[in-house]
């Protein structure tokens, strides 16, 4: 079964010293689907072939947090940066 979901940008502000903080949440025109299996990889994998992540970055820097029924949340976590939100969302 695949989900799909809409991708929210951040405006972040703060630094790795004193931590982030998202001043505001931007709808993009990106939409994701993601199967069950593999869940974190995939989610990193298809913000890359969306577009939204440079095809680089390594997967493993990332972790994913939230409720796959409703809100996901992805942070880079080397310094807890938060990268972006996606919603779920049914057509």
């Amino acid at each position: 079964m695949t989900n799909k979901y809409q991708v929210y940008d951040y405006d972040v502000w703060g630094n790795e010293k004193d931590g982030f903080d998202v001043n505001n949440v931007f709808k993009t025109p990106y939409v994701v689907e993601i199967s069950e299996k593999d869940f974190d990889k995939e989610v990193i994998g298809r913000l890359k072939d969306a577009g939204f992540l440079k095809k680089t970055c390594k997967n493993s820097k990332f972790q994913i947090g939230g409720e796959p029924d409703y809100t996901l949340y992805v942070m880079y976590s080397p310094t807890w940066y938060p990268v972006c939100e996606l919603r779920r969302f049914e057509e």
